[in-house]
């Protein structure tokens, strides 16, 4: 803790108080108290630096509490009007702010291509690929499809779990009233990429 005696405003103790409790108790806020409270130094009269607030508050680490505010910080870059899943921020947070916005439109145009209304992490990521190669100036080639495996579990076996999966997921996220939070979504996508693949698969061997 700080040695300094340091007085924080009426205002200012009201707001680490609120957002202290906030992020212990793991409220969807969490990444926004965080920046709000590093931002604006509400630790310094407790703790010398936002790292030691972090891991004697919390018990987390300098890394995780950077991760979160990233999270928040690209959304709010983005600008978007929609939560982003934390696994494509942490992708679009590889590229400089004014990258963020054209490398989520890039993803998203090539989601909605494929028909689909959002982007998975995978457009996500090669979006970012791609400009992360511009800004650098290297020529990446499109790569090559790799020779499929043909052996393993039968694919008609396989197309049957994916099936049951799905509607598992739906019952699941049903019943406790989730089915529009983002991770769900990006979960029913990747399943469905799944079955995707499954189709191509069953049509080469046939």
């Amino acid at each position: 803790m700080s040695t300094t005696e340091i007085v924080l405003t009426p205002k200012e103790q009201r707001e680490y108080k609120t957002r202290t409790e906030s992020i212990k108790q793991g409220i969807t806020s969490v990444a926004q108290d965080l920046k709000y409270v590093r931002d604006n130094k509400l630790y310094r009269h407790e703790y010398e630096t936002f790292e030691k607030y972090v891991a004697l508050e919390f018990e987390k680490t300098r890394q995780w509490a950077y991760q979160q505010i990233g999270h928040v910080e690209v959304i709010q870059n983005v600008n978007h009007g929609r939560q982003i899943p934390e696994r494509q921020t942490r992708e679009l947070k590889q590229l400089p702010d004014e990258e963020q916005p054209e490398a989520y439109e890039q993803a998203t145009n090539a989601a909605k291509s494929e028909g689909k209304e959002k982007p998975t992490t995978k457009h996500v990521k090669e979006a970012v690929s791609q400009r992360k190669n511009a800004l650098s100036g290297v020529y990446e080639p499109p790569a090559k499809e790799p020779k499929r495996d043909l052996t393993g579990p039968d694919p008609k076996e396989f197309h049957t779990y994916i099936g049951q999966a799905m509607r598992f997921l739906d019952r699941y996220y049903g019943h406790h009233k989730m089915k529009d939070d983002p991770q769900v979504e990006e979960i029913r996508d990747s399943l469905g990429d799944a079955a995707g693949k499954h189709g191509e698969l069953v049509g080469d061997l046939s």
